[in-house]
């Protein structure tokens, strides 16, 4: 399948070592806001070590045990993404030192792919950049479309989960799909996980799916070696996930694949 992504070459060299590297960061990360400040339902800062940005979420301790292990979903989200080529940008889960009792420590920080990144809730504000982004993005959302609904994000109508970055001279435009907190065992708890139900995006909203990498992007994910899925969740520890919401993510990742043609043929019909 064609690759999706569009970031810059050092990125996707940082992505491929935060994908095959240990789950944890070994860099020293500084907040350079206050945690919090920003809002939020996570409550998320931004971060920065050795001249890279990421943002960190979330800053408070879970208030009960229902609510979602968001970083454990980003890590998740985003290994997957990088095998099968999609544009979500790279993650590592970080262990950080708590100032007061209620910080949390288990944290993700999904690193800021580009400068500046604006969310999609502005863009579509200018008629004519928001066209050009459609234009650009068009078959990354109709892949998108499919790994939402395989990861059951419940998030992804969303202006602020997309970024989006265009460099006028070069005619370059970037984009990136974000914030996972809302899919896999949000909704799925200790399991077991749902079948395909209901088929997400694509994103931004009136894009014209392309039935062809629809087709493309659930083949890819039903041929995703299970041996990859079941790495990628198991070895985000029990710090940042309890063992029966891990087993709960690989059993329902593994079931509802096999669910996603039927579920996308009902949606968008041939070629699928």
């Amino acid at each position: 399948m064609p690759t999706r992504r569009c970031f810059r070459t050092d990125v996707e060299a940082l992505a491929k070592e935060w994908r095959e590297g240990g789950p944890l960061t070994s860099g020293t990360w500084t907040a350079s806001g206050n945690p919090g400040a920003k809002g939020g339902e996570a409550q998320g800062f931004f971060v920065n070590s050795d001249g890279l940005t990421g943002y960190a979420k979330p800053s408070k301790k879970r208030k009960n045990p229902d609510e979602p292990p968001r970083a454990a979903h980003e890590k998740i989200a985003s290994d997957l993404a990088y095998d099968l080529e999609l544009p979500i940008p790279p993650v590592r889960l970080w262990k950080r030192a708590a100032s007061v009792p209620d910080d949390e420590c288990c944290c993700a920080i999904s690193l800021v792919p580009f400068r500046p990144a604006h969310k999609w809730g502005i863009i579509e504000n200018v008629p004519d950049a928001a066209q050009r982004v459609r234009d650009a993005i068009s078959d990354a959302a109709s892949a998108m479309s499919v790994f939402d609904t395989w990861v059951d994000n419940q998030d992804r109508m969303n202006p602020g989960n997309l970024l989006v970055n265009e460099d006028l001279t070069g005619g370059i435009i970037r984009y990136a799909y974000i914030d996972y907190a809302y899919s896999l065992s949000y909704g799925w708890r200790d399991g077991p996980a749902p079948a395909v139900a209901r088929v997400v995006g694509p994103y931004p909203a009136n894009i014209k799916p392309n039935t062809d990498v629809i087709a493309e992007t659930v083949t890819a994910i039903e041929t995703l070696p299970e041996q990859n899925i079941r790495d990628i969740v198991s070895r985000v520890s029990d710090d940042f996930i309890t063992p029966v919401r891990r087993a709960a993510i690989i059993e329902g990742l593994l079931q509802r694949r096999g669910g996603l043609r039927g579920a996308m043929r009902q949606t968008y019909g041939a070629p699928l």
